[in-house]
């Protein structure tokens, strides 16, 4: 004889676990804090995508150091990244892992090119190309989170793709960031006296 007042039994678990594998967030989104927060927003995203890893596969790691040392870490998140969507049913699959490579690459070259234009050698160019590889780490985080939210059966990150009041603040500070450098960018090429 059946329990009537026996809650249904159903393999719903399962599902809300594999979607809640890593971090899922609106394309717009990730681009918009990307981009206004200069980067730092990067750190948050590593982050996130460690400890819903780590939530979902009960393995024993710290997402803290992982997102701060993010170089070393990426290309391992990132095949997990592949490992999960291989596991799904993508057919125009963009692999996750190459983005790794541009990904280190890049934030090392970035790196170089900004203790070269804080020591005033090659300015204003090591300062451009700053920028430019600030924007090389933007399109492979991208194309990482395109693949994430794949995994997670979120393509387009719809679940996440409203922007918050913790995320607007961020933005408006880092509007006023971007007007500040755009500043010193000017007075530098415009060759303008500092006093």
């Amino acid at each position: 004889m059946e329990n009537l007042y026996q809650a249904p039994q159903a393999a719903l678990a399962d599902e809300v676990v594999a979607k809640s594998r890593f971090y899922v967030v609106g394309q717009a989104k990730f681009l918009m804090l990307y981009v206004a927060t200069f980067g730092l927003y990067g750190i948050y995203w590593f982050y996130r995508h460690w400890a819903e890893y780590r939530q979902h596969s009960g393995e024993k790691l710290w997402p803290v150091p992982r997102s701060i040392f993010a170089i070393f870490f990426a290309h391992s998140l990132f095949s997990k990244f592949d490992e999960a969507v291989d596991q799904g049913n993508w057919a125009e699959r963009y692999q996750a892992t190459p983005m790794a490579t541009v990904f280190v690459l890049s934030q090392i070259l970035q790196t170089v090119c900004d203790r070269l234009s804080a020591n005033e050698i090659g300015m204003p160019f090591t300062l451009l190309a700053s920028l430019a590889f600030l924007g090389l780490i933007c399109w492979s985080l991208y194309r990482a989170q395109r693949v994430a939210n794949h995994a997670c059966g979120d393509p387009l990150g719809e679940g996440n793709a409203s922007l918050g009041v913790a995320n607007v603040i961020w933005m408006i500070l880092g509007g006023l960031a971007w007007l500040m450098f755009a500043f010193g960018l000017w007075v530098i090429l415009s060759g303008a006296p500092i006093e």
